[in-house]
């Protein structure tokens, strides 16, 4: 696996703004002769949207996906002084120093979801890329993806790592899955999410994520509203990515709205049976969402079984025939915990059914 090896570049020329971007970037000339497109530090994001350019950019790399050449980008306050538009002149004024730089793809042209063709496994490492880094920037309206010289290009991971934004909750976000990966532009196509994860998981180690976050200039990571310090900080991006790797496997089924097994109702007419057994693991549940709390799901199946029994806590549900209660249980309807299809069968002893079907399917 190559080292990261990032230039560093002056900028000598102010070419014009792309005023598509909502951090106004610029395409600049810089003293190696190349032109680039410029991500300022005085941007309404900050330094924060540059650290965040730079991880994704090195990770999507480290996956195989095609990035821009990313350089650090010196730019001195002459600009400023020679800039007629205000807007941009404050840009310039508050972006003096150490900036990030992408190499600009001249003549590239946008990826079009409606005419543009990608392969199955580049559009689900692009799916499960902005799914670890929480990037909300890549649906139809918005790509973020290039054509260029035959090839596609992935381009502004500026919008990720948005728990970077207050540190004091950061803990919050590791266990979290990211629900807006159903607006991703490639998410109907990403059909080898599975052989993508294990490629991830395999490239993407201890060693290339800390040599990724040691790219991070230590100037984009003081500030004074921050509630750590820069190697807090590093620490931090290392242990969230690593916590996303670990549920990699997750980060999309969750979204497509999937679902995991936490009992099994089982009603039997003939032998006057009707019986529920539930478990909620911690771990599982964390994994989907660290917002939902366990007692109350536990509390929740808990009137499930006495609806079951028939127990006075099963309040007028439960004094419904068995039948009546079955159907109540198995309804749709729009909660956190839900029943699937029913499925029948024939059994001769229900408790000892109800038992295996447990064992199997939710232990």
């Amino acid at each position: 696996m190559s080292k990261i090896e990032i230039r560093t570049v002056d900028v000598v020329q102010y070419i014009k703004p792309l005023r598509e971007g909502g951090s106004l970037p610029a395409i600049v000339k810089a003293d190696d002769g190349f032109l680039y497109v410029l991500k300022f530090r005085g941007a309404g994001q900050g330094k924060k949207a540059l650290i965040a350019e730079l991880i994704g950019g090195e990770l999507a790399r480290a996956i195989g996906l095609k990035v821009p050449e990313m350089v650090f980008m010196n730019l001195d306050d002459s600009f400023s002084k020679t800039e007629p538009d205000e807007e941009i002149q404050d840009l310039l004024k508050f972006s003096v120093g150490l900036n990030l730089g992408l190499h600009f793809l001249s003549s590239a042209i946008t990826f079009d979801p409606l005419v543009s063709e990608i392969d199955e496994m580049t559009a689900s490492k692009v799916v499960l890329l902005d799914s670890l880094i929480s990037n909300i920037d890549r649906t139809a309206k918005n790509t973020n993806l290039l054509h260029w010289n035959k090839e596609l290009w992935v381009i502004d991971h500026g919008a990720s790592f948005y728990f970077h934004h207050n540190w004091d909750t950061w803990k919050n976000h590791l266990t979290r899955t990211f629900p807006l990966i159903k607006d991703h532009v490639l998410l109907s196509r990403a059909t080898k999410l599975s052989e993508a994860a294990q490629e991830i998981k395999y490239k993407i180690d201890n060693d290339k994520i800390a040599e990724i976050i040691a790219t991070i200039p230590q100037d984009w990571l003081q500030n004074e509203s921050d509630s750590l310090t820069p190697e807090e900080m590093r620490t931090a991006y290392i242990e969230y990515i690593n916590a996303k790797l670990s549920m990699i496997q997750l980060l999309v089924k969750v979204e497509r709205e999937e679902f995991f097994n936490v009992g099994v109702i089982l009603f039997s007419k003939r032998k006057k049976f009707l019986g529920v057994k539930f478990h909620i693991c911690k771990n599982k549940l964390a994994t989907f969402s660290c917002e939902v709390d366990i007692d109350t799901l536990n509390n929740y199946l808990k009137a499930w079984e006495d609806i079951c029994i028939g127990s006075p806590m099963g309040g007028t549900i439960g004094e419904l025939e068995l039948s009546d209660r079955f159907r109540w249980l198995t309804a749709s309807r729009s909660t956190i915990i839900q029943s699937s299809e029913t499925h029948s069968g024939l059994c001769i002893a229900p408790e000892k059914e109800l038992q295996y079907l447990f064992d199997s399917f939710v232990l």
